[in-house]
C-alpha cells in the first residue's frame, strides 16, 4: 500500500516522464485513474488523490467531462506560495530592492533581445500616466511598467517572482512614493523615460543605467527611513545624562 506522499511522487515522476517524452503536453488529457494505477501497480484511492492534490495545485484542472487535463495553471498559486515563505524568512525592503534591481536589468537585456516583438506603445502609454496622472495613478502605472518589463523578457518565472517578491513590501513601497518628495517624484519620471528612449533607440546601456538611476533612489530612500526610525525609538540622551548626574549629585 502506498502512502499518498508515495502516490503524488510516483505520479509526478509519471507525468514528467509523459511530458519530457512527448506524450503529453499542455490541455492534454491524462489517463483514468483506474489506467494510471492498473500502470504504476497502485490502489486507485491513493492515485485519486495525488491526482487531486495536483488539481489543488494548479497542474491538472477537471473538465465539463470529467476528464483531467495538464494546464500548467500555476501562476498565482506559485506567487501565493513564494511570498509566504519569503514573509516567513523576514525579508526586508531592502533586500526586495536588491532582488528586483538585478532582475530589472536582466529583463531589460532579454527584452533588447526581443525588441521586434514589444509593444512599446503600451510603454510609452503607462509613462504618459506617470508622468501626467495623479500620484496614485503614476505610482501604479510605476508598479505596472515593471510588470510590462519582466513580460516583455519572455521569462514567465521571472514575472511570477518578481511579483511574488514585491508583495512583501508593496504597500510599504507605495506610502514611501506617495509621501515623497517633489524631487523625488521627478526623478522618477525622468528614469522611466529613459528606460523608454533606450528600448526605443536600441541604447542597452541607457536602460541599464535608468534602472541603477531608478533602485539607488528608492534604497537612499529606505535608508533616510530606517535612519529616521532609528533616531526617534533611541532615548533622550540629554536627558538621561541630566538625570544621571542629579542621582549623583544628591545620592
Amino acid at each position: 500500500m502506498y502512502t499518498e506522499q508515495e502516490a503524488y511522487r510516483r505520479l509526478a515522476e509519471e507525468l514528467i516522464g509523459s511530458i519530457q517524452h512527448g506524450k503529453l503536453q499542455q490541455e492534454s488529457i491524462i489517463p483514468t485513474e483506474a489506467a494510471l494505477a492498473k500502470e504504476m501497480k497502485m490502489n486507485r484511492l491513493a492515485v485519486r488523490r495525488a491526482v487531486q492534490h495536483f488539481q489543488m495545485m494548479g497542474i491538472l484542472e477537471q473538465d465539463a467531462e470529467k476528464n483531467y487535463r495538464l494546464t500548467g495553471n500555476v501562476t498565482d498559486r506559485l506567487q501565493e506560495t513564494l511570498h509566504i515563505i519569503l514573509l516567513l524568512k523576514h525579508i526586508s525592503p531592502g533586500e526586495v530592492c536588491q532582488v528586483r534591481r538585478m532582475m530589472d536589468q536582466e529583463a531589460l537585456r532579454l527584452a533588447f533581445a526581443r525588441r521586434d516583438q514589444l509593444d512599446l506603445d503600451a510603454l510609452k502609454h503607462l509613462l504618459e500616466r506617470i508622468w501626467y496622472g495623479n500620484v496614485l495613478d503614476s505610482i501604479e502605472a510605476d508598479e505596472a511598467s515593471h510588470i510590462w518589463l519582466m513580460e516583455a523578457s519572455g521569462n514567465q518565472l521571472m514575472k511570477n517572482i518578481m511579483q511574488s517578491v514585491w508583495a512583501i513590501c508593496s504597500t510599504q513601497m507605495n506610502l514611501l512614493l506617495a509621501d515623497g518628495t517633489e524631487e523625488l517624484h521627478q526623478k522618477q519620471k525622468l528614469v522611466h523615460e529613459q528606460l523608454y528612449k533606450s528600448l526605443l533607440r536600441g541604447d542597452l546601456e541607457m536602460g541599464l543605467e535608468a534602472v541603477q538611476v531608478h533602485y539607488d533612489t528608492i534604497e537612499a530612500c529606505l535608508n533616510a527611513c530606517i535612519e529616521q526610525q532609528l533616531f526617534q525609538s533611541q532615548p533622550d540622551v540629554a536627558a538621561s545624562t541630566e538625570f544621571t548626574e542629579r542621582s549623583v549629585a544628591t545620592g
